[in-house]
């Protein structure tokens, strides 16, 4: 099953710093950590007979979840030069993410129980894309001002690879008999089937189509500026 969602919301904690080129316009520089909500996905299944005898049953959970640390350097312009000053500030995202996924899977088939789990882990590669905001500025005392502010994220995510952190089938975990091309996979732009040039080495990662994570946001700011 596919968890989509976006990996970006959840808790944000960054600093910025900030540099005033004349009374309207200056330059900031934000960094920080984003601490992605999970995003779950469950399927069950049921094969019953006459309506009362369950011949066999499955389900399938799986749980996603993000985390980035990210620069982002904007232009802000101001207007006015009250206690209160809106403000609006723009400029690319940089992003330095990993997704992490868990799944589990039983399925009771031909009498057989079966418990699968796993861990996976998406990572490499480097999130490019915009943010703006827009808030207030409020003047409290000559060094401090308090700010509130919405911004907005448009941002996706190309991890370079994945690798199977755990798969464990009836409590017995298979990674550590597993080959790295079992283990891991390399994400690429283009597979050509080429039979004579494949290469299948198992101590290389295997290819797959690269995909991507949504990673727009929407997000609701406040704190305290002081000025040096």
């Amino acid at each position: 099953e596919e968890v989509t969602g976006c990996f970006n919301n959840g808790t944000l904690s960054a600093i910025t710093l900030g540099y005033t080129l004349s009374n309207n316009i200056g330059v900031e520089v934000s960094m920080g950590y984003v601490f992605g909500k999970g995003y779950n996905i469950r399927s069950e299944e049921q094969q019953i007979l006459d309506g009362t005898e369950i011949l066999h049953s499955a389900w399938n959970t799986t749980k996603r979840k993000s985390t980035n640390a990210f620069v982002a350097p904007s232009l802000l312009l101001t207007t006015g030069d009250g206690t209160v000053k809106p403000y609006l500030s723009a400029g690319p995202v940089l992003a330095f993410a990993t997704v992490d996924e868990e799944s589990s899977r039983y399925s009771d088939y031909d009498n057989t129980p079966e418990l699968v789990k796993y861990e996976e882990k998406y990572s490499g590669g480097v999130a490019l894309g915009v943010r703006g905001t827009a808030g207030l500025d409020m003047k409290l005392s000559k060094k401090l001002r308090l700010f509130s502010e919405l911004a907005f994220i448009g941002m996706s995510y190309h991890p370079r690879g994945k690798e199977t952190l755990k798969y464990e089938i009836n409590g017995q975990d298979q990674v550590p008999t597993w080959t790295v091309r079992l283990r891991k996979v390399k994400y690429v732009q283009r597979i050509d089937i080429d039979t004579e040039s494949l290469d299948l080495s198992a101590d290389k990662p295997s290819a797959e189509l690269r995909k991507y994570f949504n990673m727009n946001s929407l997000s609701v700011l406040a704190g305290l500026k002081v000025l040096l």
